[in-house]
């Protein structure tokens, strides 16, 4: 399936404007193939049958087009494409009472869709397909059509059902996209928000909400947590003797080696710079023995880059959570201190608040 979509035109690389007209244009010529029966067979009209392959033939250049690269012009196919089929039922073949003309209904949203609203020269372009679409909207209602094409009132009827349940129908699949994209959107945005670039844990933002929700609990439920400040010594020497690319490495696994010993509730979070942070929720009784442990990892364990062993330390600076403390924020300040001691103290140490 995906070696015919490939052929076609389609690639998951695609923009998601692109992707749109794609399904679209398979849409449109699914819809020509199943009037064209009728169009044969029941109206045995051949120029209806001609007209109806000639828009097909339209439709099926938007494939090549596809292939090339040529997305905008595919996508005015596609919609010039659907507007003059319309109009064509509805002015000249078929009756008013068919109300083919609510089709006019769905180039609104299909023109949002699969145009890119931030460029201009696309933003024109839905401005004037809406703008037309409204035009011949308001024709196909005051004209009387030519009704070439004699059918029964029970052909009428179920063809008005039709273009009402399909302009329905394909509204309601457009918005769905339209929502899950919306919200695939919002998602997006919130890993950028709370997610460090480089790292790819969590940010000082997530660090501060989550520490201020542990600290309400610490107060109301008697339960403890406890917070890491750990800063790796002498950063700026690797980023100067090995370079910044090298520096970005070193902080990319440190980071995996740290959540490598916490738990799977735990957090670790990119505090700034080659700082990290550490929050301990539900305070294990080992906790102590686990900072431990991890200083003697990144300490013991050179982290190894293009066949290049890179030694490091860090030091440390730990507080659990007391209720002398006025808020989470007074929690990281006594984090900070204890860090600046380590530091003091030749680094490479850890200073736990007492």
């Amino acid at each position: 399936m995906k070696s015919i979509l490939s052929y076609f035109g389609y690639q998951p690389s695609l923009e998601r404007e692109n992707k749109f007209a794609f399904i679209i244009g398979i849409f449109g010529v699914l819809q020509l193939l199943s009037f064209l029966p009728f169009y044969a067979f029941v109206a045995k009209n051949i120029i209806l049958v001609i007209e109806t392959l000639i828009v097909l033939f339209a439709y099926m250049l938007v494939f090549p087009l596809f292939r090339k690269k040529r997305f905008l012009l595919a996508k005015n196919i596609i919609v010039f494409g659907f507007m003059v089929q319309v109009a064509l039922l509805v002015l000249i073949w078929f009756p008013k009472e068919t109300n083919f003309r609510y089709y006019y209904f769905i180039v609104a949203p299909i023109s949002f869709f699969i145009f890119n609203f931030g460029k201009k020269s696309e933003r024109t372009y839905i401005i004037f397909i809406n703008l037309l679409a409204a035009i011949l909207l308001i024709i196909s209602d005051i004209l009387q059509p030519l009704e070439l094409l004699a059918i029964s009132s029970s052909f009428t009827k179920a063809f008005s059902f039709m273009s009402l349940s399909f302009t329905i129908i394909s509204e309601m699949i457009v918005f769905y996209f339209y929502a899950m994209n919306l919200h695939d959107t919002e998602l997006s945005l919130k890993r950028l928000a709370n997610t460090d670039a480089l790292t790819n844990v969590a940010n000082r933002r997530v660090l501060f909400k989550e520490g201020e929700l542990f600290f309400h609990l610490c107060e109301d439920e008697n339960s403890s947590f406890a917070l890491v400040l750990l800063d790796i010594d002498y950063f700026k020497n690797i980023n100067d003797q090995y370079g910044h690319p090298v520096g970005d490495e070193v902080l990319r696994i440190l980071t995996s080696r740290i959540s490598g010993f916490i738990r799977k509730n735990d957090l670790v979070c990119r505090y700034g710079g080659e700082e990290f942070a550490i929050l301990f929720k539900a305070l294990p009784n080992d906790y102590k023995r686990i900072i431990e442990q991890l200083k003697e990892n990144i300490e013991s364990d050179p982290f190894v880059i293009d066949n290049e062993k890179i030694h490091i330390t860090a030091s440390y600076g730990v507080v659990d959570c007391h209720h002398t403390f006025e808020s989470f924020s007074a929690m990281v300040a006594i984090a900070d201190k204890m860090l600046y001691k380590a530091k003091e103290a030749g680094r490479n140490q850890i200073k736990f608040y007492e």
